[in-house]
């Protein structure tokens, strides 16, 4: 089995890391999106929700992997499993 690290990371980390990076690791970014709406219901807070649409913005197409998380977490964490096995069953990129 290849080994895999996973990090959460903001967008303007995610260009550092492949900068700095990207020539030395395989970096695969997944993207995952949530409604407002359902991010308010979960108690994500009005002044989260504005200093995220603060941050750095990258493109959709900018990400490897993108998940609507606006299910279930049994959702959430069946995709985030299917995309840890599909990266772990590609050759390399370097």
């Amino acid at each position: 089995l290849v080994p895999c690290t996973v990090y959460v990371i903001d967008e303007k980390g995610l260009n550092n890391l492949r900068q700095d990076n990207g020539n030395n690791y395989d970096i695969y970014s997944v993207y995952i999106k949530r409604k407002t709406t359902l991010r308010r219901r979960c108690g994500v807070t009005i002044s989260r929700i504005k200093r995220d649409e603060k941050r750095t913005k990258l493109t959709e197409s900018s990400y490897d992997y993108i998940i609507e998380n606006n299910s279930s977490k049994v959702h959430l964490f069946d995709e985030i499993e299917r995309i840890y096995d599909e990266v772990c069953n590609k050759p390399s990129r370097l």
